[in-house]
């Protein structure tokens, strides 16, 4: 039991440590003390902005694996919607207070100063922004472009002439997003607070993202068909491209979609864009049914060896991958000759299950040897010397294994 509590104690040292080295990206940009009430205003807009396009990151196809490709668009290795623009604010030149404007003049030029700026992962961001005024209204057309470079793997599964092909790097993919608001504030009464709200009409707001390959590297390629590794030959190729938009809606057609609204009696109501479940209810993300959604490859593959394994089927075998459509259910078709993949159709057909029986023997197996007494030195169940207690006691190792089984194995 001695030994539980100090692995108990390490497991919870290196959580803290792990929890320490987290980089929390500031939800909130504070303006200068200094700033007019516009400029608080407009501020306090763009930060309920950065939380309502943060949780787009689980909106539609934003938050459905790409076809063929092992890519979630909004995740954290993809645009990285949920913290695009609250780690774009709180960059330099922003840093978390619009760069200190304290009047929209500013606000606008300190936006547009934001050009080529690394988050840190990959993600490079400009905006360009300019401020307009006329009749006691104040626009500030805002657009954001991103974009990244990253390596995903592929991740093939077909429903007719069943094949799946899957691997965790590969292909290099070229990420785009764009996205256009116009901010518009009408000033308070008296140094009050005004209204800001996003116009909305056909063109604005607008948010578009793009999937692009741009080379696939067959050595790096290492994958999987069922269980079995294989490796893609230099002749295999890859490519896709996608294109995704989003709608947004404006229940009571008035052009305006705001966060909070004036009650009329100087005070605010909850407007549109107010509450969690807003942006699943406003904006829609899907394929843009205009431009070219498609991916296609030819996978010409054999059976990876294994030092620890004798007798691995070794063999070889070309499959045409062909997603014409992307945005067809199940989009994805596979070719190949008759009898081609046999030598792999074993593996393809293991299932989870079976792999949890033979972890759930080796469990058996494991304690069944830790807890037998030998005459060997190395086998045997040691007494600890100065405390009660065996080896056993102090290193469980089948414990990991059993905890896996009871947390994903039904």
């Amino acid at each position: 039991m001695v030994g539980r509590r100090v692995v108990a104690v390490i497991a919870a040292f290196a959580v803290a440590i792990a929890i320490s080295s987290v980089h929390v990206v500031p939800a909130v940009a504070v303006v200068p003390g200094t700033a007019d009430q516009p400029t608080k205003d407009v501020d306090a807009g763009l930060t309920s902005l950065s939380s309502f396009i943060g949780q787009l990151a689980t909106n539609g196809q934003f938050a459905k694996q790409m076809p063929t490709l092992n890519l979630i668009p909004g995740s954290a290795d993809g645009f990285g919607v949920a913290d695009m623009i609250s780690a774009t604010l709180a960059a330099a030149p922003l840093n978390g207070e619009l760069g200190g404007a304290e009047h929209l003049d500013e606000v606008a030029s300190k936006l547009d100063s934001v050009s080529n700026v690394d988050l840190g992962d990959g993600r490079k961001v400009s905006i360009d922004a300019s401020h307009q005024s006329a009749l006691g209204l104040d626009t500030i057309p805002i657009d954001f472009h991103l974009t990244r470079a990253v390596t995903a793997g592929l991740a093939v599964e077909t429903q007719t002439a069943p094949f799946a092909f899957t691997s965790t790097s590969g292909v290099d993919v070229t990420l785009t997003l764009d996205l256009h608001v116009d901010l518009a504030y009408v000033p308070g009464q008296g140094g009050t607070e005004g209204f800001v709200y996003l116009e909305h009409s056909d063109s604005t707001p607008s948010l578009s993202a793009s999937v692009q390959s741009t080379a696939l590297h067959q050595a790096q390629t290492k994958g999987a068909i069922g269980i079995l590794g294989v490796l893609l030959n230099d002749s295999s190729s890859y490519s896709v491209s996608a294109h995704l938009k989003a709608a947004f809606a404006d229940p009571n057609n008035d052009g305006k979609l705001a966060f909070k609204e004036p009650d009329g009696s100087g005070g605010f109501n909850p407007g549109e864009l107010a509450g969690d479940g807003a942006p699943a209810g406003l904006v829609a993300v899907n394929y843009d049914t205009g431009l070219t959604n498609a991916a296609d490859g030819q996978l010409d593959f054999e059976a990876q060896s294994s030092d620890l394994i004798d007798n691995l089927p070794t063999g070889s075998a070309s499959v045409h991958v062909s997603a014409p459509n992307l945005t067809l259910p199940n989009p994805v078709t596979a070719t190949y000759g008759a009898g081609a993949l046999d030598t792999f159709s074993a593996f393809e057909r293991l299932t989870p299950k079976d792999l949890a029986d033979a972890i759930a023997s080796l469990v058996q197996t494991l304690t069944t040897a830790q807890l037998t007494k030998s005459t060997a030195a190395l086998t045997d169940n040691i007494d600890l010397p100065f405390m009660k207690g065996t080896l056993a006691d102090m290193f469980q190792v089948s414990e990991a294994l059993r905890a896996f089984l009871e947390k994903y194995v039904e």
